[in-house]
C-alpha cells in the first residue's frame, strides 16, 4: 500500500462498486456488474483499487459492492455488501471505514481504467486540509488533450468548459449529514441543468447564460450543507474518465494499448 508518510493525513478510500449495466454493453463484457467489466483482461475494479492502494497518503480501502466483487478482489481490500443504491452504498461504506469521525474519506468510482497513483496523489495534496468536500475538475481542453474523440459531459461555467473527477474527498459527517442533497444529486449528476436545480433554481439562468462561476457553486453547496466545500482546479484528466458504455470500452482498451 502507499500508506503515509509520518505527520501526513490518514485518508481512507472507499470504492463505489455497485453499478450495474445491460444489454449490448453487458454482453460484450461477459458481467452485469460494471466494476468487473474486464480491460485488457482485468477486472476494471482491480485497477483502480491497485491505484489507491499505491497513492501515499491513502490508509485503508474498502469496496462496497455485491459478492462477486469480494469474489474477485479477495482479499485486497476491506468488503462491504452493497444495499442496492449508490447513496445507501455510500452510506453503509462510510460507516464500515469510519472508526475515527475526523479522518477523511476519498470516495472513487469504480470504473475508471486510466486512473494512477500518481494523478489520485497530487489530488489529495492539492485539496485544501480544512475542507469537509472537495471535488476535482478538469477543464474540457486537458480532457480532449488527453482523450482525443472521446465523449465527455461538461458544465459550462464563467471559467470555461469542466468535467468532473469520479472522486470526492469527504469528511464523513459532512455526507451523512445532508444525505437528501446527496440523493438529490446523484440523480441529475448527469445533467447540467438537473445539478444546477438541486442546489436552488436560482443557479439555473446563470448556468444557462455561462455565467456562473466556480466560487459561485463552492459557495453555494457550502451553505446548503453547512460544509466547507471546494473545487481543486486543473486536476489530471485520467481521474475523469469511466466506462459508462461499450464505447467507452473499446475505447479504454484502444488508449490503454498505446499508454501503457
Amino acid at each position: 500500500m502507499g500508506g503515509k508518510e509520518a505527520g501526513a493525513e490518514a485518508i481512507d478510500a472507499l470504492v463505489l462498486a455497485g453499478g450495474r449495466i445491460s444489454g449490448l454493453f453487458a454482453r460484450a463484457a461477459g458481467t452485469t456488474i460494471k466494476a468487473l467489466v474486464p480491460v485488457r483482461g482485468s477486472p476494471v475494479i482491480r485497477r483502480v483499487v491497485e491505484a489507491l492502494q499505491c497513492a501515499s497518503g491513502i490508509d485503508r480501502v474498502c469496496a462496497v459492492g455485491p459478492d462477486a466483487v469480494r469474489d474477485v478482489l479477495g482479499d485486497r481490500c476491506l468488503w462491504q455488501k452493497d444495499t442496492g443504491s449508490a447513496p445507501g452504498n455510500l452510506r453503509a461504506g462510510i460507516e464500515r471505514l469510519a472508526g475515527d469521525d475526523t479522518r477523511r474519506i476519498l470516495v472513487c468510482a469504480s470504473d475508471l481504467p486510466a486512473i494512477d497513483a500518481a494523478f489520485v496523489q497530487d489530488f489529495l495534496q492539492r485539496a485544501p486540509r480544512e475542507a469537509d468536500v472537495c471535488v476535482p475538475a478538469i477543464r474540457k481542453a486537458a480532457f480532449v488533450a488527453t482523450f482525443p474523440g472521446n465523449l465527455g459531459i461538461y458544465i459550462r461555467l464563467a471559467e470555461g468548459a469542466f468535467t468532473g473527477g469520479g472522486q470526492l474527498l469527504i469528511r464523513p459527517r459532512a455526507v451523512l449529514d445532508n444525505m437528501p442533497l446527496v440523493q438529490g444529486l446523484f440523480s441529475n449528476r448527469k445533467t447540467q441543468i438537473g445539478m444546477a436545480r438541486a442546489l436552488g433554481a436560482g443557479l439555473v439562468w446563470k448556468l444557462f447564460t455561462r455565467r456562473l462561476a466556480v466560487g459561485e457553486i463552492e459557495a453555494r453547496v457550502s451553505a446548503l450543507t453547512r460544509c466547507y466545500c471546494r473545487a481543486v482546479l486543473d486536476c489530471h484528466a485520467e481521474l475523469a474518465f469511466d466506462i459508462d458504455n461499450l464505447l467507452d470500452l473499446r475505447y479504454a482498451e484502444r488508449w490503454l494499448a498505446r499508454h501503457g
